[in-house]
């Protein structure tokens, strides 16, 4: 049950408990990751898969489909989408068709 004590509170947590710690810059970590990034290193997680959406999303839209048509076949087709959850979305349709091109830039 919620404690209604402290419903001034712009949070709904206890007024007793501690501050959460700070966030302390570390100039050493921000200069390690912009050296290896200049060196070339990809940070971060890694991109997941292209699934195999993106071709039949490529194929509707060199058909002349818009976005939204192109999300709306994908989900007419239960195609998965790339979360395997969800919808196609117009900005789910273009992520893949981007993404499609990336690795398409990149092999070339």
């Amino acid at each position: 049950m919620l404690d209604r004590r402290h419903s001034s509170s712009a949070f709904l947590y206890a007024a007793d408990m501690p501050p959460a710690e700070s966030r302390t810059p570390r100039p050493e970590v921000a200069e390690g990751m912009a050296a290896a990034r200049a060196r070339g290193v990809r940070l971060g997680r890694p991109p997941a898969p292209l699934p195999d959406s993106a071709e039949r999303a490529a194929e509707l839209r060199d058909a002349g489909h818009s976005l939204a048509q192109i999300a709306a076949k994908l989900n007419s087709e239960d195609v998965p989408t790339p979360s395997g959850q969800g919808r196609w979305t117009k900005s789910s349709v273009q992520y893949v068709l981007n993404r499609r091109e990336q690795q398409r830039a990149a092999r070339d």
